[in-house]
Parts: structure tokens; sequence; C-alpha cells
């Protein structure tokens, strides 16, 4: 969220998200199904 933040040159409070949008971010997190690590796109 920071690093989406600091590219758009906002504050995290000015980002357009819920404690929902977070608790299910959270959720995705915890079973393993993202992370912060960029993936290749093998061009």
């Amino acid at each position: 969220m920071a690093r989406t933040a600091n590219d758009r040159e906002v504050s995290l409070r000015d980002l357009p998200v819920t404690p929902a949008h977070i608790a299910e971010l959270q959720s995705l997190i915890d079973e393993g199904k993202i992370n912060d690590k960029a993936r290749s796109s093998g061009a």
C-alpha cells in the first residue's frame, strides 16, 4: 500500500481502500495466493 501511495505521490489515507479491502488482502496473503514479489512476464 505504501508503495502505491508513494508512486501516486499521495498519503495512505488518500488511497480508496477500506478496512474490508485490507482484510481481503490479508486473507489472500495468508493463503499464499499473493505476495509482494513481482513476477517476470517472461518477455
